[in-house]
């Protein structure tokens, strides 16, 4: 072979080594675009995989124990006094929702959907003839502290007022816009629930701090006019906020805070006297509650859809991007439930994944030029 061939098949195996490179690095610039298009992080959950979900079991309520003596008869209301939907960033909608509870044995609850009271109206529209209890509520979230106004007849500025006009957000409350807020409450004849203690104070994921910044002490809350604690929140049971509310004479009150089909694991027990809204309403003011919590949930799981065909090819695709957390990502911590975040924005860089990538391409192209280079070889050996 003369210098000339071998001079132009060193050229051609650089070029072959070149142009797969390329296509490598082609395909990682897709990924890599498609990483950039915007995804809700603490967003509604998508409705789409639970759009036909139905819930046609019967939870055994025999197996329902109360923690005290409290007597179970065909008049007792299992309250659930938490719970979401469409309306705010649940996935089920309201009619899925009230189906929901009644197929996990309850009778009454608080709609509370995240700052609107436009979920109980919802309710109230798609109920029908369904046997279930609707009162209204609303979660007031935000970084400090989550609490449930219990039976708000309307609205008020969340926010408070400045200048004569409503603040629009308050993701950073004041100790004395809580204690508005309670007072509001209070001025309509309702009652506040702290929410989800345990969750509140636990660390954040990868931060050194907890989830929800600067919260509000039981003792603070209680001076402040706080009335009830959520000791039971999905499949948590929060035994020190129990032991606190009996000591304090608070309300214990029990949430599935349903935001997706799941178990069902607390329930609230009242034996009002009227099977209405005022009747379990007189027993929550009158604290005479009781509850029974049940770590077991159900002996399966609630349905859940699977993506139409076209989003879940979508679904894949942008998929690929999250290869790009191996390098470098970007945390914004808890959301607020105000369009904003509760802890600052951490940027995190992984350098020894990207080298350790950069390696992994180059042997790739070495390989893969040798693949296309092994015809040609196979052709010049025969014709030798």
């Amino acid at each position: 072979m003369d210098v000339e061939a071998q001079r132009q098949k060193r050229q051609r195996t650089v070029y072959l080594f070149i142009e797969t490179l390329c296509i490598l690095f082609l395909y990682q610039l897709v990924t890599l675009l498609l990483s950039l298009i915007p995804k809700s992080e603490q967003g509604p959950i998508s409705n789409a995989l639970y759009s036909t979900s139905t819930f046609n079991y019967t939870l055994n309520a025999s197996r329902l124990q109360p923690i005290d003596n409290f007597t179970i008869s065909p008049q007792t209301v299992f309250l659930d006094a938490h719970v979401h939907s469409t309306v705010s960033d649940g996935a089920l909608d309201p009619h899925q929702v009230i189906d929901w509870l009644i197929a996990s044995g309850y009778s009454a609850v608080f709609v509370s959907d995240h700052q609107t009271l436009d979920g109980y109206h919802k309710f109230k529209q798609v109920l029908g003839n369904r046997s279930l209890i609707l009162l209204p509520a609303v979660e007031w979230t935000t970084c400090r502290l989550h609490m449930n106004l219990l039976n708000l007849k309307q609205m008020f500025p969340l926010c408070g007022i400045v200048d004569g006009k409503a603040v629009d957000k308050c993701p950073f409350p004041s100790d004395d816009l809580i204690r508005y807020v309670i007072e509001q409450t209070h001025l309509q004849g309702g009652l506040v629930m702290v929410n989800h203690i345990p969750w509140s104070k636990q660390a954040f994921p990868g931060r050194n701090e907890p989830t929800s910044p600067d919260m509000p002490s039981l003792d603070q809350l209680v001076a402040w006019g706080v009335d009830a604690i959520e000791i039971a929140n999905g499949q948590t049971f929060d035994l020190q906020s129990f032991l606190y509310a009996r000591k304090r004479g608070l309300i214990p009150l029990t949430g599935s805070d349903m935001h997706t089909p799941s178990p069902p694991y607390a329930w609230t027990m009242l034996n009002p006297s009227e099977l209405t809204p005022d009747g379990v309403w007189k027993e929550i003011v009158e604290k005479r509650t009781s509850l029974v919590y049940d770590a077991r949930g159900l002996d399966f799981y609630p349905p859940q859809e699977s993506l139409p065909r076209k989003d879940q090819i979508f679904d894949n695709w942008l998929q690929l991007s999250t290869w790009m957390d191996t390098f470098a990502r970007s945390e914004n911590g808890q959301y607020s439930g105000q369009q904003s975040f509760c802890h600052p924005k951490l940027y995190l860089w992984f350098p020894a994944a990207l080298f350790l990538f950069l390696g992994y391409m180059i042997l790739m192209a070495i390989l893969l030029t040798l693949l296309r280079l092994l015809p040609s070889l196979k052709i010049r050996k025969k014709k030798e």
